[in-house]
């Protein structure tokens, strides 16, 4: 098969997978309309019981159980801790200061931003090049039909 006939065949079945699902779409939407209202009734039911066992074991976040109704019910709240760099730094200095070393009580981590690396003098490029590591995405192919000369 030529790639032209491939091209072709990828687009019809592209075209064809669009029309179904905007076929399906109005039903989908009421039905995830019907799950997201359920969700937000059961969690009107169990949010009191949860609570109340989170404040008892003094628990913010991981995850709790209860039982309700033949159901063992375990909710789980995890977190995203970002730290900020600059205020790290400040404290990095404080403990350094005290005459501790501040790498028992924290990790270091350097970023190299590629644009600013590819705007380098080669000679600082050099430097830094054993550090860095490339790994390659997959290919993403694009085609667009050539026009034949006039």
């Amino acid at each position: 098969m030529s790639l032209k006939v491939l091209l072709e065949l990828k687009a019809k079945l592209q075209q064809e997978a669009q029309e179904i699902q905007a076929s399906i779409e109005p039903a989908l939407a009421i039905v995830r309309e019907q799950v997201a209202s359920t969700d937000k009734s059961i969690l009107e039911l169990l949010s009191a019981d949860l609570t109340a066992i989170r404040k008892l074991q003094e628990k913010e976040f991981g995850a709790v159980h209860i039982t309700r109704d033949g159901y063992k019910v375990t909710e789980t709240i995890s977190k995203k801790v970002r730290w900020d760099q600059e205020k790290l730094f400040g404290v990095f200095h404080v403990i350094q200061s005290t005459g501790d070393n501040p790498f028992d009580w924290m990790k270091a981590e350097f970023k190299v931003g590629e644009k600013e690396y590819g705007a380098y003098p080669k000679n600082i490029q050099a430097v830094f090049a054993p550090a860095r590591t490339v790994t390659p995405s997959e290919p993403k192919l694009e085609f667009k039909p050539v026009e034949a000369p006039e």
